[in-house]
């Protein structure tokens, strides 16, 4: 899965759910810098961090990857019907 067509479509996906929580969180919590090298890492850590060398780490970024698969999850429900997201 980690062809250059699929890592450019999950940038622009990262970049575009960054915008939305920069405009939906107006206060100043919402974030629009984090992009798709954040990901990746964190995917690497899982190659190469294991879970007996630091539980802190893998445990951010299997925080990381659950967010950003819960959100895709969540896309994929509202597809038809995203009219019914509460803003």
């Amino acid at each position: 899965m980690d062809t250059p067509e699929y890592n450019k479509k999950r940038a622009k996906l990262i970049q575009i759910l960054g915008k939305i929580n920069s405009v939906a969180n107006p206060e100043g919590m919402g974030r629009d810098d984090l992009s798709n090298d954040i990901l990746m890492a964190t995917e690497g850590i899982f190659r190469r961090v294991s879970p007996h060398q630091s539980k802190a780490v893998r445990a951010l970024a299997e925080r990381i990857k659950k967010t950003f698969a819960d959100f895709r999850t969540l896309l994929k429900k509202y597809d038809q019907n995203i009219e019914v997201v509460d803003p």
